[in-house]
């Protein structure tokens, strides 16, 4: 994968977790992608983490949305 011109906006624990984030941003229009953690080793609990990555341009808001979720400012549009 040719990940020039993208930048890391989060660190995931395990695969669960990475493919949470990502749909979390696709669903927000943000185009996502998972890339293994660079010279990262397992933690604790044997998982490796992975780096969630994002176009440049869509850094700032993904890591605003990524922000506001961990916080539990978002809602679920009922429309």
């Amino acid at each position: 994968m040719d990940d020039t011109g993208y930048v890391v906006v989060a660190v995931a624990t395990g695969s669960f977790e990475d493919s949470q984030i990502c749909s979390f941003l696709e669903a927000n229009g943000i185009p996502a992608q998972i890339r293994a953690a660079r010279a990262r080793k397992p933690n604790s609990f044997g998982l490796s983490e992975t780096e969630i990555i994002v176009p440049s341009e869509f850094a700032i808001l993904a890591r605003e949305l990524l922000a506001r979720a961990e916080r539990g400012d978002l809602t679920i549009d009922e429309g």
